[in-house]
């Protein structure tokens, strides 16, 4: 129901490309067809009923991306989990108070398993009386115990529904973090093809955008001061991009004046 928009637009543009992921294209109608796979093994092969509070461990991925739509829609409370953080999981678990744990390897196959708890958190209550998705994301915990904060996913989604300018996004922010779910859902409800990466460094980025001719890079100032010190973007032709964002943290005023330059 929450992404009865999204839908319908991968229906109608089913042949066009929606995700590039580790170099390889997948259509809109590929998509489509793998979020209800995955809707069928959650509630039917595990019993993952609308409700539950899980957590999904990976990065953007066919699977992991197509995982994330089925539990929306499937009106699950979701804790995205970047595979490469360096928190301790368990602590996470806890919490967050996750029912079910869905990893996601690099191979791009998903692994289920039962936590043991039942989440009984107010606000976790309060979504599921709603019988809306939830969202759970998590502060860094560099200066203490991470912190949980919890959304009700569908009032997040309701931007999603006005239409915008389709670009080639390359999907840089991560998994884990509004900004990169952000960009996710905004390429997606427009149609655009979102550019997914596991290697975040100047070199890589600068190879994606020009083999996939990327025209939006949403970035961090701290990528981007890395990329004009590594120079990699005189080595490729990023003369594809129209629009380079930036958010998460301060832009360095130098920083910006080189990026203009």
């Amino acid at each position: 129901m929450h992404i009865d928009p999204l839908i319908s637009g991968f229906e109608i543009n089913r042949d066009k490309t929606s995700l590039t992921c580790n170099d390889s294209n997948f259509t809109y109608g590929e998509l489509l067809d793998n979020i209800y796979f995955h809707k069928n093994e959650l509630t039917v092969k595990h019993n993952i009923l609308s409700g539950s509070t899980v957590l999904l461990e990976g990065d953007f991925t066919f699977n992991s991306v197509s995982l994330l739509l089925a539990l929306t829609d499937n009106n699950c409370i979701i804790v995205p989990l970047n595979s490469s953080a360096k928190t301790d999981r368990n602590e996470l678990i806890n919490i967050s108070e996750c029912e079910y744990v869905i990893s996601i390897n690099a191979s791009d196959e998903a692994d289920y398993r039962q936590t043991g708890l039942k989440s009984s958190h107010e606000l976790i209550k309060k979504i599921r009386d709603r019988n809306n998705p939830g969202l759970i994301l998590f502060t860094s915990g560099t200066s203490g115990k991470p912190k949980a904060a919890v959304h009700d996913f569908s009032g997040l989604l309701k931007k999603f529904r006005t239409k915008r300018e389709s670009f080639i996004t390359l999907n840089f922010l991560l998994f884990d973090h509004w900004g990169g779910l952000n960009t996710l859902f905004h390429t997606l409800s427009n149609s655009g093809t979102a550019v997914t990466v596991s290697d975040r460094s100047p070199e890589n980025i600068c190879r994606l955008i020009e083999k996939h001719k990327v025209e939006l890079l949403p970035a961090s100032p701290t990528f981007l001061n890395l990329l004009l010190i590594s120079e990699a973007y005189k080595r490729y032709d990023l003369s594809s991009l129209k629009v380079i964002s930036y958010g998460t943290e301060a832009m360095s005023p130098v920083t910006l004046k080189k990026l203009n330059s």
